[in-house]
């Protein structure tokens, strides 16, 4: 697995990543960077797929960081957008 993972989402197409974070750190945390102009990123934690403006999905407009449980040494999000972004998810911890 990576510590981060730099891509291109492709419009309405979810794509799952998986990052390594500090297993029994204080700070094992995510951080996703929508590197793009244009095009909102969303995010579900919870294994569902993400929906664009959908119930329970994140909105990463430009950065946010999400947290994992402690005693995890990885953390998968899943993010789709409406158009094609550039992204970059790393592992903080």
């Amino acid at each position: 697995m990576a510590v981060s993972k730099s891509g291109t989402l492709v419009a309405n197409e979810v794509e799952e990543i998986t990052v390594d974070v500090d297993r029994f750190g204080d700070n094992n945390q995510i951080g996703i960077l929508n590197r793009s102009q244009e095009g909102v990123i969303w995010v579900r934690t919870d294994g569902e797929d993400p929906e664009v403006e959908g119930d329970n999905s994140f909105p990463v407009m430009q950065y946010r960081i999400f947290s994992a449980k402690n005693g995890y040494s990885s953390f998968t999000v899943k993010m789709v957008a409406d158009v094609d972004v550039d992204y970059t998810v790393e592992g903080t911890g």
